[in-house]
């Protein structure tokens, strides 16, 4: 069984300038982000799901990558 699925959307061109924007400042792909994106929405219209552990433990890993690539910009 897949462990993912791939989904299509589309977006009006500013709202993906935008996802570009922070996805090169924060070195993360596309896909991190609409992730994290819709885990927060559902955090606050579902509030009953929490994230599995493999996902608490994506999202620090995507954070914590996050820092290091926002404290090598300032270098």
């Amino acid at each position: 069984m897949a462990t993912r699925h791939i989904v299509t959307i589309s977006l009006p061109p500013a709202m993906v300038r935008q996802l570009e924007a922070v996805r090169k400042r924060e070195s993360r792909t596309r896909s991190e982000l609409v992730r994290e994106a819709l885990r927060q929405y559902f955090a606050k219209r579902l509030p009953g799901i929490a994230p599995t552990k493999k996902e608490l433990a994506a999202i620090r890993r995507g954070r914590a990558k996050s820092r290091t690539a926002r404290s090598r910009q300032f270098r």
